[in-house]
C-alpha cells in the first residue's frame, strides 16, 4: 500500500505475506475498494509511524536494493 504521498509515492508502509498468489490478488482487490480512511487505520494498527517498511528491510539486508 502506497504511503500518503498520493500517485507515484515510493514508500512501503504495510505489506501482507501469503502462500498462494491466488490469496494475495483477493486481498488487493479487497483493499481497493476500502476507504483511505480504513486503509490508514490498518496501517496506523501495524505501523503507527508510517515507517517506509522497504527502507527497514534493506537496512537489515543491503542486497535487497535495486540496482
Amino acid at each position: 500500500m502506497p504511503s500518503r504521498g498520493g500517485i507515484g509515492s515510493t514508500r512501503m508502509v504495510h505489506a501482507e505475506a501469503y502462500k498462494y498468489v491466488e490469496d494475495a490478488i483477493a486481498r488487493e482487490k479487497e483493499l481497493k475498494g476500502w476507504r483511505r480512511s480504513k486503509k490508514d487505520a490498518l496501517v496506523a494498527a501495524s505501523n503507527p509511524t508510517w515507517a517506509d517498511l522497504l527502507e527497514v528491510a534493506i537496512a537489515r539486508d543491503p542486497s535487497l536494493r535495486s540496482g
